[in-house]
């Protein structure tokens, strides 16, 4: 880990949510926030809310969480965050290479159901 290039790793966390951000961002009523603060003192790394509206999308981030879970591959993402009811949290740092594509999908699948 002391030896890894962080810039890089960086650039590459960002990449990753810049898909993910950019795949939902069409779906009308859905939008994403980033988070990131480099002095944090530990777990300083780049993650995002992905929300959407209520009134566009009938479904609570409790139900987008099982049924991403409950998905062929199962994948668990942390629901609530900031923005309560209708967000999702997504964090750069556990995502494998291509993950990223894999949960841009299964999202836009989800969200789109009851957009």
């Amino acid at each position: 880990f002391l030896n890894s290039d962080q810039k890089a790793l960086l650039q590459e966390y960002w990449r990753r949510l810049d898909y993910v951000a950019h795949a939902v961002s069409k779906i009308p009523g859905v939008s994403t926030a980033y988070r990131y603060n480099p002095n944090q003192i530990a777990n300083h790394t780049v993650g995002m809310e992905i929300f959407w509206d209520p009134r566009r999308i009938s479904l609570t981030s409790h139900q987008v969480s099982e049924m991403l879970a409950k998905g062929k591959p199962s994948i668990v993402m942390g629901g609530g965050g900031r923005f309560a009811v209708n967000s999702l949290g997504l964090s750069a740092w556990m995502l494998k290479p291509g993950e990223e594509k894999i949960i841009a999908g299964r999202l836009v699948e989800i969200l789109r159901q009851t957009s």
